[in-house]
This record gives structure tokens, sequence and C-alpha cells, in this order.
């Protein structure tokens, strides 16, 4: 497997400039930051949250963590908890378990990413697989994704 089709026509069909790049096989955020050197901050890694049966994308700098409580005030609801992979093994059919790009635009599902990430000129994030990454510019990436900013890393 590499780079997601999906992410790839979505990137091509909107003229997005990216840098695809490969490296070897790793499995946190923190390892394909190593890996590639890229400051961690720079790095977007994404999250599956889910309330009650809808998931959302998460989005944030790779050393952070999800504030769980900051999430239960924007859903105004307790029922809110980290996706397992078998709970969302389908919503990502052309990606490997845990190394989905945060485009919630290509599978339906809203994504929110973190305020902190907003600053940034330019970030990279998990093609599909657990050796691919993709570094492009937050602008673009807003452009096409539209995602919502909140703060809700610690």
């Amino acid at each position: 497997m590499s780079v997601s089709i999906k992410l790839k026509d979505l990137l091509d069909k909107n003229r997005i400039k990216y840098k695809a790049m490969v490296h070897s096989r790793v499995i946190t955020a923190q390892e394909v930051a190593q890996v590639e050197h890229i400051p961690g901050r720079d790095l977007a890694k994404t999250v599956v949250i889910r309330k009650g049966k809808e998931y959302f994308l998460f989005v944030l700098p790779a050393p952070k963590q999800v504030d769980f409580s900051e999430v239960r005030k924007l859903f105004n609801s307790h029922d809110v908890a980290l996706a397992t992979e078998a709970e969302f093994r389908g919503l990502f059919p052309d990606s490997e378990l845990g190394a989905m790009p945060p485009f919630g635009v290509i599978y339906g599902i809203k994504t929110y990413v973190d305020d902190s990430l907003k600053s940034e000129k330019e970030i990279a994030f998990n093609a599909g697989t657990h050796t691919d990454t993709i570094l492009m510019s937050r602008e673009d990436y807003e452009k096409v994704v539209k995602p919502d900013y909140i703060k809700f890393a610690a």
C-alpha cells in the first residue's frame, strides 16, 4: 500500500502542492517525526473520537494528547471516547489502521484541528500507511478540509 488514492486524488484535483515522503515502517506519530526529521509540533496526528455512534477526526500535534474534558464541552456530552481500531476499521478502507490521513472530507467525517496547529506554516501527516508521509502548507490543508479549529490538546 502507498499514499491513500483518495488523498492523492483530492490533492491533485485541487492542484495542491505537497511533498510525499517514504520512510521505514514506524507506528507512532512521534516516531514518524523522528524518522522524517520534522519537529513533533509540525507533525499532525489523526485521532478518531466516538460520540455515541458518530465518529469524528481530531487532528493535533504529535507530542500532545486529547484533553477529553474539552471534547466533552464541545459536544456537551459525557458519551465521548477514543474510538478503538475495531470500531473504526471500516471507515478508512484505503488506509492502514492508525495511519489514516487527517482528511475527514474524504471519508464523510467532520474534522476538528487543535488551535495550536493554526500557527504552523507547514504540516506533515501520515498518508494512509505507516511508511508514507505528506508535507504541505497548513493553509492548503485548511482550504481543502475546512476543519473547525478548537482548543482540545494538552
